[in-house]
């Protein structure tokens, strides 16, 4: 069995309490999740690296742990990736494709900030892998099946000539 952590934002929350609940981890909570992972020997290792392990493809390390982080919110960048690299961690970044994009385009608000076009270049130089959250963030089952199928299928060209790097994991939005 792999664990797979899925988070949204993280940040300093100093005992207020969260105004978008489920969707926030406090910093110093995330920090603490992190070190207990290290200690029991954890080491992190991508969606794509766990689906070729499945496949017979390729080993994993001993106690992989997959990370993720859906919607790019900046909080990902501003206190995850600096407890990430301290603990030699790596994470998968859902996008939504339309956030890296014209933001006059953009079809809907975030409940947070989400990164800059270089944050995420940054965390990609160390290691991070970029994946799909579709275009615009839509209930996917709400829609036609061609427009479905081009929430994804664009989400994935955006990204990838956004950051010049494959994508090929998806994030379905809010679940199946």
């Amino acid at each position: 069995d792999v664990p797979v952590l899925a988070y949204h934002q993280i940040k300093m929350m100093r005992n207020q309490r969260p105004t978008y609940r489920g969707l926030v981890v406090d910093a110093v909570s995330f920090e603490r999740q992190m070190s207990i992972l290290r200690a029991f020997g954890f080491s992190t290792v991508s969606l794509i690296d766990l689906a070729k392990a499945l496949a017979g493809d390729r080993p994993l390390p001993p106690r992989p742990v997959v990370i993720t982080f859906d919607d790019g919110y900046a909080g990902a960048y501003h206190f995850a990736f600096p407890i990430l690299r301290r603990h030699t961690f790596a994470a998968t970044l859902f996008l939504i494709a339309e956030d890296f994009i014209d933001k006059s385009e953009r079809q809907n608000q975030r409940a947070f900030p989400i990164m800059t076009r270089s944050q995420v270049a940054e965390m990609v130089a160390a290691g991070f892998h970029i994946g799909s959250h579709s275009v615009s963030h839509p209930h996917l089952n709400e829609l036609s099946d061609s427009d479905a199928r081009t929430e994804i299928t664009k989400s994935r060209k955006i990204l990838e000539n956004a950051f010049q790097c494959g994508v090929e994991a998806f994030c379905y939005p809010y679940g199946v």
